[in-house]
């Protein structure tokens, strides 16, 4: 089923089956399908070719399965209203996470925006981005695992990046 000029609900719900069945309801995909059309496409054609795009939907049950899951992970649609997926434009080589977030930061309708740990070749490994059909509240987040491995949290208040205390 296509759900917007790139983006078909195959791809937004692709799933590893050892975790169970992953398909959304009428409503979820219609939150689904603002997430690509306010987000994904915009970014698809911000990089000029393909985007990874990973996790845009998760069922509970499915999301409850993978290890390490937040409980109450956006990735769920568990209001109707709001959903997020994972970017990543280094797995095709078109172009640099870095600029991408930057580009969702400024241009972007998000909800949430996280910049999920370093990478090696600067920028972020991939990018969180939520997107609400009702109200998004432009909270910009990043990640960051310490050497010892705990993982902290700050936020961008748009000068810098600070302490999410």
């Amino acid at each position: 089923m296509k759900l917007s000029k790139y983006w078909t609900l195959e791809e937004c719900t692709r799933s590893d089956k050892r975790y169970g069945d992953n398909t959304p309801t009428e409503a979820q995909i219609k939150v689904i399908k603002a997430w690509c059309e306010n987000i994904a496409d915009p970014c698809r054609e911000f990089v000029g070719g393909p985007l990874g795009a990973h996790s845009v939907f998760r069922s509970k049950k499915y999301n409850s399965a993978i290890p390490g899951s937040d409980p109450n992970s956006e990735h769920m649609i568990a209001t109707n209203d709001s959903c997020a997926g994972d970017l990543d434009t280094d797995i095709w080589n078109v172009g640099k996470n870095e600029s991408l977030f930057w580009y969702i930061y400024k241009n972007l309708p998000f909800n949430i925006l996280i910049w999920e740990f370093d990478s090696p070749n600067g920028g972020p490994e991939w990018i969180h981005v939520s997107h609400s059909i009702s109200k998004n509240k432009k909270l910009v987040l990043r990640k960051v695992r310490l050497a010892s491995g705990k993982v902290l949290t700050q936020y961008y208040n748009g000068k810098e990046w600070l302490p999410l205390k």
